[in-house]
């Protein structure tokens, strides 16, 4: 057992043993939910406030802690039940409203976030979580229109402005409240709309990486230079996906498994709390791991005191803490790669790690940070090795002789823009049924199904025969879903790569279109690293041509999909860009980022 390991098991212990000793006391039971909240277990961690409040029903905090985790825990209409519940109680406070507002952001509920947060902004202008959330708001998740895509652009950029506004002219005291504020709701869907974000993005930065400064002013500036270099380097990676994901298989994995350890010593910094086997093997291989500091300056202070070279965060934007952390300075370069693909907008960030056959020759203007274009696909990515589940067609409510198109992105990258392409699919190619996976969102699927059927039966289509939207599958259940499919249909603007990439090793041909942006290019760049540039269509009209064509000719598809399966063994074990990547940390760590 590792010794952050047995910490846990330690303080677990000790509060359970508590509880034996003392039952009937509510605050042991909020000081286990706390522990079993922090260590990845949100369920348990529930019950524990559950029996708190039952103790003191008195007490909101326990109920708003319960609420908390129950929406951490991605139960979210139980967390809804508990807020309200929470509000009316005397003396309801302020959390259980932005908590109401939060959960109905990301059940993708945006009118009646808007709402709450205006509610928390009535009680309380001056409330930085409510302020924040009013403004991250005003972006969707999923549009039932078109025209939803520019209104809800412009409503954001004015409340940014207005936040850059009050950021600009706030006294130290307002700007160190707001501080606390930082990752609780990031612009994460403002790239979904598939538009330059490097301006808003910047300004967004701007005023993150202000306010952590007045309040952590020590924490923001550079820290002391290291001492004259002995032995290895010192690389730090803070991540909440020291684990299965994208994330992981993207970035991580190559880094840990490929970087020469003779000259690089690695630390992880580990900010989530769901663990898998992985976790387990990060932490017995590097150099140092932390994994049991849950408050976030301490964590911030614990990597200073760590004297790293080089911190590399494999995204900004999709995890709290790591959003909260990058926006100090934690070492003299930080470097960011493209987990979440698109620029963080924090000037705390020297560099984009991305890929030079995803980059547009233009590319150097879509960030604010300096774009370092690693060899091929940037990335050393390993086969999948998951077992596919043994699945039928009729697993999936669809026919023997249907012409299935899988739709395997996330939900919201498919953009009412788009919706033609499947009505005129669906037009040609008379069995065509489009598959797609809802993602545990009923409100986002309820707003793209409704959306998809209303034009396709205005073409005269039978959408419900048409439409096909499965449920959360396991990785297995995915894999198997994905060997059914005669076609991957890639998203145009948001482009797969990890899912494109399990399912075309299998053999199904891809329809894809090189995109404006590097998170539009995913496919592409895998298509041409493997030789296979013919596969890309050039424009819309080519992307029918080829999808129709692959529906109706099944000697056609057969061939693609054997070019692909011979193809697809040349995309894996790429070492370029790790020797690039040690390239560049040697670099930087000669010359930091001024």
């Amino acid at each position: 057992m590792s010794a952050t390991t047995s910490n846990r098991a330690d303080v677990a212990l000790a509060v359970r043993r508590a509880l034996i000793l003392d039952p009937a006391n509510p605050s042991r039971w909020g000081a286990l939910g706390g522990v079993l909240r922090r260590h990845g277990r949100p369920g348990a961690a529930a019950a524990a406030y559950a029996r708190q409040f039952a103790i003191d029903p008195a007490d909101i905090g326990a109920r708003t802690s319960h609420a908390d985790t129950l929406r951490l825990g991605n139960n979210r209409d139980a967390a809804l039940r508990y807020y309200r519940r929470s509000l009316t109680l005397a003396g309801a406070h302020q959390h259980a409203g932005e908590g109401l507002a939060q959960t109905y952001w990301e059940q993708g509920c945006g009118a009646q976030a808007r709402v709450w947060y205006g509610r928390a902004l009535a009680t309380d202008p001056a409330d930085p979580r409510a302020r924040l959330g009013a403004c991250i708001a005003q972006i969707p998740i999923a549009y039932a229109r078109e025209e939803e895509i520019e209104e809800a652009r412009e409503a954001y950029a004015r409340k940014l402005r207005a936040l850059v506004t009050w950021s600009n002219a706030a006294d130290t005291s307002e700007l160190a409240r707001f501080a606390a504020a930082v990752g609780t709701i990031q612009p994460f869907f403002l790239a979904y709309q598939n538009q330059d974000d490097c301006a808003l993005q910047r300004s967004y930065g701007a005023v993150m990486c202000r306010t952590l400064a007045a309040r952590y002013p020590d924490l923001a500036m550079p820290p002391p230079p290291a001492q004259e270099p002995v032995g290895r380097h010192r690389i730090g990676i803070v991540t909440g996906y020291f684990r299965s994901h994208s994330v992981w298989k993207m970035a991580i994995s190559g880094w840990l498994s490929e970087l020469d350890r003779q000259r690089f010593a690695l630390f992880g910094y580990h900010t989530g709390t769901v663990e898998d086997r992985i976790t387990d093997s990060v932490r017995r291989n590097l150099d140092g791991f932390v994994d049991d500091i849950h408050d976030r300056e301490a964590l911030a202070r614990r990597i200073r005191a760590d004297r790293l070279d080089v911190v590399l965060f494999p995204e900004i934007g999709i995890d709290p803490v790591v959003a909260w952390l990058a926006g100090l300075r934690l070492a003299p370069v930080q470097a960011m790669s493209w987990g979440h693909p698109t620029t963080s907008g924090y000037p705390t960030i020297d560099y984009f790690l991305s890929s030079e056959l995803m980059e547009p020759a233009d590319a150097d203007r879509f960030y604010t940070e300096r774009l370092v274009r690693l060899p091929g696909l940037g990335c050393h990515y390993r086969r999948m090795t998951q077992r596919p589940a043994d699945l039928r067609r009729t697993d999936i409510g669809a026919e023997t002789d249907d012409v299935i198109y899988l739709c395997a992105q996330s939900l919201f990258k498919y953009l009412p823009r788009e919706d033609e392409l499947l009505v005129r699919i669906a037009d040609a190619v008379p069995r065509a049924r489009f598959v797609f996976f809802s993602g545990g969102l009923p409100n986002v699927t309820r707003t793209v199904a409704d959306r998809l059927a209303r034009r396709l039966a205005a073409a005269g289509h039978d959408a419900a025969h048409r439409l096909i939207f499965l449920p959360m599958l396991t990785e297995a259940g995915f894999m198997g879903v994905g060997r059914l499919a005669d076609v991957l249909l890639d998203s145009v603007g948001w482009s797969g790569f990890n899912t494109t990439v399990e399912i075309i090793d299998a053999g199904i041909p891809v329809v894809c279109l090189e995109g404006l942006y590097m998170r539009g290019r995913h496919t592409a760049a895998a298509l041409r690293f493997i030789g296979l540039d013919d596969m890309i269509a050039l424009d819309r009209t080519e992307y029918l041509r080829r999808a129709i064509c692959l529906g109706l000719d099944v000697d056609h598809r057969r061939s693609e999909g054997s070019r692909l399966r011979d193809a697809m063994p040349h995309l894996f074990g790429d070492v370029r860009p790790i020797r690039a990547l040690e390239a560049f940390l040697l670099q930087t760590c000669q010359c930091p980022a001024s």
